[in-house]
């Protein structure tokens, strides 16, 4: 199967807050700058295009794959102050869904990234991915991963996907099948499938947020570069003390 890094897991959960104070927001205070009907036309649309100024790198807790670096750290760039209304000190919505958003983009250029680097490295290309567990119950973490993966995305026919693996686990141990892979065949089944877009302005947009996403990644390697150099001498020698732990 095909297996999200845990630091993207860890910054979905990260998302998943923020959604909570999203739908805290909706259910009465909401901003002053955009109104719950808004909102939800606003996602009812098309919703890629809103995180046009805003990137996010979600390595929060390292790299798996493809750097298998755990110094790896996350990023945001685009962001602004809170629209956060007095009366009921609630955050705006609109940075919120933003950045909500951005996370699981973010996740999908990091699967993108995955999947490209297997096939550099002589993996047959991969024409469909298997989506189970919470995320794949959450239709906008399917669509922007078919959009920008160019995909075709398989959700599972049944809900509790980890009972049924351990399930298929149990009945090839237990004799009932040959191998597991005849057990998968005969207790595993896709449900619903969502396929990509086929919008060339949708893909060129994703392309160039692709290639930010890319840059995000070399140039956290160059600050972190940096901040591990030793000191000049025009510098403050204590900086070579903290230097010297990162």
């Amino acid at each position: 199967g095909f297996e999200q890094p845990l630091a993207c897991a860890s910054s979905y959960n990260d998302a998943v807050r923020i959604k909570r104070a999203i739908k805290e927001a909706k259910n009465g205070r909401h901003s002053p700058g955009i109104s719950p009907i808004v909102f939800e036309k606003m996602w009812k649309g098309r919703i890629a295009y809103l995180t046009k100024d805003f990137h996010c790198l979600p390595d929060y807790y390292g790299n798996r794959c493809p750097f298998a670096d755990p110094q790896m750290r996350g990023m945001l760039t685009g962001l602004s102050v809170f629209n956060t209304n007095a009366n009921t000190k609630s955050a705006g919505i609109d940075e919120l869904s933003i950045r909500y958003l951005s996370v699981i983009q973010a996740l999908a250029y990091s699967t993108r990234y995955i999947l490209e680097s297997l096939e550099a490295a002589g993996v047959p290309e991969v024409e469909l991915l298997f989506m189970c567990g919470g995320v794949s119950k959450n239709p906008l973490f399917v669509s922007e991963h078919a959009d920008i993966t160019g995909r075709i995305i398989a959700t599972p026919r049944d809900n509790e996907t980890v009972l049924i693996g351990a399930a298929t686990a149990g009945a090839c141990a237990g004799g009932s099948f040959k191998s597991l892979e005849d057990a998968m065949k005969a207790m595993n089944h896709h449900g619903k499938k969502v396929y990509p877009e086929q919008d060339p302005a949708l893909a060129l947009y994703h392309e160039r947020k692709y290639e930010v996403f890319r840059r995000l990644y070399k140039d956290h390697l160059a600050y972190r570069d940096i901040m591990r150099c030793k000191p000049t001498k025009e510098e403050d020698p204590a900086c070579n003390v903290n230097c010297s732990i990162m």
